[in-house]
């Protein structure tokens, strides 16, 4: 677990890490973990980077919707 934030153009965003990230070694990929992740004016959400499988690809759900992001 962690957290993090940055600024940038007077803006800070932020994130937690809610779920431990796993990085795969083989793969050079996260391939388990969950972050919170917090923005200013737009909706938070949270990056999911699935159950272990090298498969280059994590969910991100914001607002109730659930987008696939390639790694």
């Amino acid at each position: 677990t962690g957290t993090g934030s940055h600024t940038r153009n007077g803006m800070t965003r932020s994130r937690a890490v809610i779920e431990q990230l796993i990085l795969d070694r083989t793969c050079g990929e996260i391939v388990s973990g969950v972050v919170e992740i917090d923005r200013p004016v737009l909706e938070n959400g949270v990056m999911d980077f699935g159950e272990g499988a090298c498969d280059g690809a994590a969910t991100l759900t914001v607002g109730g919707e659930v987008y696939t992001i390639d790694l």
